[in-house]
């Protein structure tokens, strides 16, 4: 994923639209992606600071839009289009001063308006300190810069409203071999889908067996979801690949019992 359509202020919080968590980031939120629906119309966050000292959160709702690359972008002006789910929930607190290693819930209910078609729509919860904070007057402009990143870190989950039973299938496309600024392994492929619910699923990476060696596992990448009909997904593997047969495989997060395969791909992978 690419950082360039994300303002400075908000870096952080490009990373933790996925996890929720980063290294240096005092706030932990859990779980990571929240749905409600008629079934299930009530959800908790259970919000954990790991600091040393208090801190408050103020708490609100914000979109985010998806561009083709994967990356996410907040924004104020929001199409119909793109289901926004910003007043079809209630949320309290809505700030809070958090102990350290002390938990604390949020809870969200479902509001949903009468009238609305079968499909998901989306918003996400915002956890961000309320703190101000004064760089030193001394510092230069690229340390200010980064003193302001680090000091307003926030948090932000997404949340699904369902509203019915809506589907979608999903394909992946033909997967390239690439290396990353780091010189490591990435898969890049398209995720594209086809209907009114949004994907979101766990993808692994598995070398077939063949010439007596056993099926193998390559990479493993949790939490991927896509707001688009068509977006790109860029895969880091854990173990080195020289290109070959490859079985891609893209599955439910959630349920008992094994998860299903949403999507999958088998197929020859060339090395670059």
């Amino acid at each position: 994923m690419r950082l360039v359509r994300v303002p400075l202020i908000h870096l952080s919080v490009f990373f933790l639209l996925m996890f929720a968590e980063v290294a240096g980031a005092s706030l932990q939120v859990f779980p990571l992606r929240v749905v409600l629906s008629e079934k299930e119309r009530t959800a908790q966050l259970t919000l954990r600071h790991t600091g040393d000292k208090p801190k408050s959160y103020r708490i609100s709702t914000v979109f985010y839009r998806m561009d083709e690359t994967g990356a996410m972008t907040r924004i104020s002006e929001i199409s119909p289009d793109e289901r926004p789910a910003i007043d079809f929930f209630r949320f309290s607190p809505r700030q809070v001063k958090l102990t350290p290693q002390v938990e604390q819930t949020v809870r969200l209910v479902l509001r949903q308006p009468a009238g609305l078609q079968e499909g998901d729509y989306r918003a996400h919860i915002y956890f961000e300190e309320t703190e101000d904070v004064v760089a030193d007057e001394g510092m230069s402009e690229d340390k200010k810069a980064n003193f302001v990143l680090k000091a307003r870190v926030a948090v932000a989950v997404p949340v699904i409203v369902r509203v019915g039973q809506p589907r979608t299938k999903v394909k992946l496309g033909v997967p390239k071999l690439i290396y990353d600024a780091e010189g490591k392994q990435v898969l890049k492929f398209d995720l594209l889908q086809e209907g009114k619910a949004y994907a979101y699923g766990d993808f692994v990476a598995k070398v077939p067996a063949r010439a007596g060696k056993p099926e193998r596992s390559v990479g493993l990448m949790l939490g991927v979801s896509s707001y688009r009909a068509k977006r790109e997904v860029r895969f880091p593997l854990k173990e080195k690949f020289d290109g070959g047969p490859i079985r891609l495989e893209y599955l439910e997060s959630h349920g008992e019992g094994s998860p299903a395969v949403l999507a999958e791909f088998e197929g020859e992978v060339a090395a670059q």
